[in-house]
C-alpha cells in the first residue's frame, strides 16, 4: 500500500518534479553515471519509437535550459523509477 501511495504522489507532482533545475556541474558530479562524449559525429542518424507516451505536462527539459540548467530528473528516469516501485512492490 505504501508502494502505491509513492506511485501516487509521483504521479501527482511529476510536472513539479520535472521542474526542479540543477545545474550542470552538479549534475556531471552527482549523479552515479558519467555522461559519455561522443568523440566523432557518425553519418547516419539513428532514430527510434518506443510506442508508448509517458504521461506528463512537462514533455521536454526547455523550462531548465531556459534557466541554464538541467533539470533533475526526466520524464523518462520518472518513468523507470515507476517501474522500479512497481517492481518492488510485486516483489514484495
Amino acid at each position: 500500500m505504501l508502494m502505491g501511495f509513492i506511485s501516487l504522489l509521483l504521479t501527482v507532482f511529476q510536472g513539479r518534479i520535472g521542474r526542479l533545475c540543477i545545474s550542470q556541474n552538479l549534475a556531471n558530479n552527482w549523479l552515479p553515471c558519467k555522461k559519455r562524449v561522443q568523440t566523432t559525429i557518425e553519418p547516419q542518424t539513428i532514430s527510434h519509437f518506443t510506442g508508448r507516451h509517458l504521461l506528463s505536462e512537462l514533455t521536454d527539459s526547455s523550462f531548465c535550459q531556459q534557466k541554464g540548467k538541467v533539470p533533475l530528473l526526466s520524464v523518462t528516469a520518472l518513468h523507470h523509477l515507476h517501474i522500479f516501485i512497481f517492481v518492488l512492490a510485486v516483489v514484495h
